[in-house]
């Protein structure tokens, strides 16, 4: 048990400084937003998502149905087949 019994009187409270009041303005607050607040006013809206993801499986269809024309008719079709589609 600790022995310092006798150093229990009560002292003083102590007043935790606090932050200082800041005057209020006396300009107005600027017209421009805030940094943390995003300005949707400047360029052009973003498309809507279903959109932007349609427009990207449509090219990768047409690419995949390319390769697949080019694959068809090399290994699909015979020599004689392939000169009638040439000519």
């Amino acid at each position: 048990m600790n022995d310092n019994l006798h150093d229990t009187k009560p002292r003083p409270a102590v007043q935790v400084p606090t932050e200082p009041q800041r005057p209020a303005p006396t300009q107005p607050l600027p017209p421009y937003p805030r940094p943390h607040q995003p300005n949707y006013d400047e360029g052009v809206p973003a498309p809507p998502r279903f959109l932007l993801w349609g427009v990207v499986i449509a090219f990768v269809l047409g690419i995949m149905t390319v390769i697949g024309g080019v694959v068809a008719f090399r290994f699909v079709l015979e020599p004689a087949q392939q000169e009638r589609v040439m000519q």
